[in-house]
Order: structure tokens, then sequence, then C-alpha cells
């Protein structure tokens, strides 16, 4: 038998959604051995060494399994997005706070060694600073933020209380190949979606509200590096540490794909934020700094999706 060197230690991610697909190649390629807990069933093209349960979240049987042996826990399940406004609240909170502290729970009786949870640039709100920090104020302005900032109190106190070691990814607005193009979330693959489509993007206000946008690929490796530590920061902001306002970003996309696009200017909500920019010297600090930048990231996706320009095609 070979020796367990101390990079090959067994994960568990909870959620196979866009970010997850990403996480479990960059998990592989450092050597982890990698189990996945998804609903859905296990995808033709995923490596043969990852080991795959299908089970709902919730399902007691199915977390045992899952957790069974895991160092570190990735927590990556939400059933909501910042756009929403709840309809049940009572529902949501069941789906996605209650469950978390199940989640917990079991995670402190199988004894895993870390739980990592992601969470979402919505806590913020609305903030005075240009950019926002760890230790800016947590203003959520949709149930989505609620929830989240929820989940990060009690996730917080079991670490404080040394009941679980915990870990929050606050990720910015991540965007890359595999996003849905139909989703409700992630305007990147929005804007594309509509041009394959040839419909409207619906943007709400002058699209001058700006966003920091980050590749999957560079989210994935920080959760990957930072998240397989024992130890690290309790929260941290995974952005690109930059902000584009929404109607650049379309003009982007447009050049880069040469089609303009269809926009059908709406009354902005009074839940969304109008800018947000994240700090992310903490980040930087713990060795970890995003690598695409915005313009090659677009490119690659357009590509990616048969949208790019032919003038681009050597790009």
């Amino acid at each position: 038998m070979p020796v367990e060197t101390r990079s090959q230690r067994s994960c568990t991610v909870a959620g196979y959604g866009f970010i997850g697909s990403a996480l479990v190649p960059a998990l592989v390629a450092l050597g982890h051995r990698v189990r996945v807990l998804d609903r859905k069933s296990r995808p033709a093209d995923l490596a043969s060494e990852v080991e795959w349960i299908q089970a709902d979240f919730p399902d007691a049987d199915g977390v045992d399994e899952a957790l069974a042996g895991s160092d570190v826990v990735y927590h990556l399940i939400a059933s909501t997005a910042p756009v929403d406004m709840a309809k049940d609240l009572a529902a949501d909170l069941t789906h996605n706070v209650k469950a978390t502290l199940e989640f917990m729970e079991r995670c402190k009786a199988r004894k895993v060694g870390k739980l990592v949870f992601a969470s979402s640039a919505s806590v913020y709100g609305n903030q005075d600073s240009e950019k926002v920090s760890e230790t800016s104020p947590t203003n959520p302005l949709s149930p989505h933020g609620i929830q989240k900032l929820t989940i990060e109190k009690y996730l917080l106190m079991a670490r404080q209380l040394n009941e679980l070691n915990t870990q929050i990814f606050r990720i910015a607005n991540p965007y890359g190949p595999g996003q849905s193009l139909r989703g409700r979330q992630g305007f990147v693959a929005i804007v594309l979606g509509n041009l394959l489509r040839q419909e409207a993007t619906r943007l709400r206000g002058d699209g001058s509200a700006r966003r920091d946008f980050i590749h999957v690929t560079d989210v994935a490796e920080a959760l990957a590096s930072m998240g397989m530590r024992p130890g690290g920061p309790p929260v941290l902001n995974i952005g690109s540490g930059q902000s584009t306002s929404l109607k650049e970003l379309i003009d982007r996309i447009g050049a880069i794909s040469g089609h303009k696009p269809l926009i059908q200017q709406l009354e902005p909500l009074e839940h969304e934020i109008k800018d947000s920019c994240f700090d992310i010297a903490l980040a930087r600090a713990q060795g970890w700094a995003p690598r695409i930048s915005l313009e090659k990231g677009l490119l690659q996706v357009a590509a990616h999706h048969g949208l790019l320009a032919s003038s681009d095609a050597s790009l």
C-alpha cells in the first residue's frame, strides 16, 4: 500500500453544480480523494477516480455515507439565487438554513476535519466604501443573502465553540464555461444565452451598477488550495478585486462576439446591490490570487459557446 502524503486527503463536495463541477477536477489534480454528494445521477464524463453518491441534501443516510472518512467537506448547495424574492420564506429557510444545521450536526458526529461553506457577495448589501472587506458591515437586501448570512453565523459560532472547524468563502460573481445559459443568475451567462437565442437581455436601471466578476477556475483554485488547509481565516472574500459596470460588460461581450446584444431596459429592483467590488487582500496574503482577467475569461466563455467573432479566433 502506498504511503499517504500530506497532500492526499479525503474530501466531499456537496453539490455538483456550476462551482462544484469546477472544484472537483481542481481537487483531483491536487491528488486528493474526492467524493461527490448530489441529487443528480453521475455525469458520464466525470473522472473515474471520483466517488459519486446520489442523494438529496437532507437525506440522512446519503449524507452519512458521503461524509464517512472525509477530512474536508465543501457545502455548495443552495436553492435560492440573489435575484429571488421568495414566495415561501419558511420553505426556503427549511431547504437552506435548517438543512445546513442538520448537515453540520452530521459533520460533527462524523468528526469531519473541516466544513467549507460557499457564501456570496449578497451578504454585504450596499456599502459606502469603494471596496468591501471581510470586516465590512453585512446588510443583505434579499432572502438569499439573509439565508447565507444566517448560515455563516451558525458556522462561526460552531468554530468559536470548537465544535466544528469551519471556513466561509464569500464568492463575488462567478462566470465561465458550464454556467447555465438559461439560469436566473450569472449575468455573463444570461447575456450570452440571450445572444444565442437572439433575445433581449433584461437590464434593470441604466446599466451603471458595478459588479466584481470572477472566473470559475479562479474560484475553484481558491476553494481547493485554501479550503483543504486545516486552518486559515474564518471568512475570505473571493473575487477579482475589480469592478465592471453591467453596461460595460454587455458592450465587451458584444465586441467579442461581433453581435450587438439586444437590451430591454427595466426599472431597478429595490433589493439589487448597486455596486460591489471585493477587497481580496486577505486571500492574497494566503497565497491565492485570481489569474484570469475578465477580457481573457470572456473570450474563453464566448468561444466555448461558439460566440467568438472570427477576428478573435486566435485569442
